[in-house]
């Protein structure tokens, strides 16, 4: 099972499909605005690929996204990343049953302390995680907070909406080929 929220990864599904062509691909669906307003802090934290204007920044969205109308593999569902992060438990139950009826595999073949650590950048970093690990390996899920609507400023949606129509519209056909957990 390969699980991964950074869009990057979308490029690689279908190479994944076929090197292991057993394997459960999940296709994080993320907030649009979410993630513009991530690559914005990534941006001013010096990765330049992420744009520096509102409108590069949905291009950079756009741009992964789009590369799901060419994935049709049946190794493939979808899950809702700020579902995820809002009702992490709620969400993490159905993905277990979803992965181990198509894997065969029991529930607790599952380590969910992955959950707990930051894959994004150094483990020191303070970076929220959707759970933490208590007393006893005891593991305690937390909602993180998603798409900050006070960020968002008057007239952004229009400014971009030309950019990521066609993107919005290839997703909604993905979703609907792809079983959603």
């Amino acid at each position: 099972m390969f699980c991964n929220h950074a869009p990057f990864n979308i490029l690689c599904i279908s190479s994944l499909s076929q090197i292991f062509p057993n394997a459960l691909v999940i296709v994080m669906i993320r907030n649009e605005k979410w993630v513009i307003q991530g690559l914005e802090h990534s941006f001013i934290a010096g990765y330049k690929w992420a744009g520096e204007t509102l409108e590069e920044r949905a291009e950079v969205w756009a741009n992964y996204y789009l590369h799901l109308s060419g994935v049709d593999l049946p190794n493939v569902v979808t899950l809702d990343y700020d579902e995820l992060c809002l009702h992490p438990r709620k969400v993490l139950e159905r993905l277990t049953k979803t992965a181990c009826s198509f894997l065969g595999c029991r529930p607790e073949d599952f380590d969910k302390s992955v959950f707990a650590k930051s894959w994004a950048n150094d483990r020191t970093s303070g970076r929220s995680t959707l759970s933490r690990i208590e007393e006893k390996d005891a593991i305690t899920f937390n909602p993180l907070k998603g798409f900050d609507e006070t960020q968002w400023k008057d007239g952004w949606s229009e400014r971009i909406q030309d950019i990521l129509r066609p993107t919005i519209e290839v997703l909604d056909l993905f979703k609907r080929r792809h079983l959603a957990v």
